[in-house]
């Protein structure tokens, strides 16, 4: 872990992954039909929903991941 700095970097991403899909996933459950995930999280996200916050700042972190590596 001291030699390669990048590597708690990318445990903390691994983690991240997991969960935001996990919470992702629980999200869309209560979607209307009809309704693709996508708008549902919009939707949920200007309701000002915790869970979409918490997926939507995961996704733009796993973004942010990616171009550091």
């Amino acid at each position: 872990m001291i030699r390669f700095p990048k590597k708690n970097l990318s445990i903390l991403t691994l983690v991240v992954l997991i969960i935001v899909q996990m919470v992702g996933l629980l999200n869309s459950i209560g979607r209307e039909k009809g309704v693709n995930e996508w708008d549902h999280l919009m939707n949920q996200l200007v309701q000002g929903e915790l869970l979409s916050l918490f997926v939507v700042i995961g996704y733009f972190y796993l973004c942010v991941a990616g171009v550091i590596f």
